[in-house]
């Protein structure tokens, strides 16, 4: 039961990850300049990766994964105390 929890939460761990990656790349290839007020607000170096992380995103970047791990955590222990299992041997 312990090995099913430790594999969901590092899978979880991963899934944040993953989200993280493509949240980063999606806010960065999605950076367009826009036009306010006949001014040109945005990117100067368009089409290169350049991105600046505000302190609310830097934390996103850690709430994520560890919130999926503790998912994961308890989705095992929910299914553990469901008789699910582990095993190396078969039954």
């Amino acid at each position: 039961m312990r090995a099913l929890r430790i594999l969901l939460s590092c899978f979880g761990f991963v899934t944040g990850l993953l989200v993280n990656a493509c949240l980063l790349l999606e806010s960065v290839w999605m950076d367009e300049p826009t036009r306010t007020t006949f001014s040109s607000v945005g990117d100067d170096t368009y089409g290169t990766v350049s991105y600046a992380l505000d302190p609310w995103s830097a934390g996103i970047l850690l709430v994520v994964p560890v919130v999926g791990a503790l998912l994961g955590w308890l989705t095992g222990a929910l299914a553990g105390r469901a008789g699910w299992v582990l095993t190396r041997t078969r039954s």
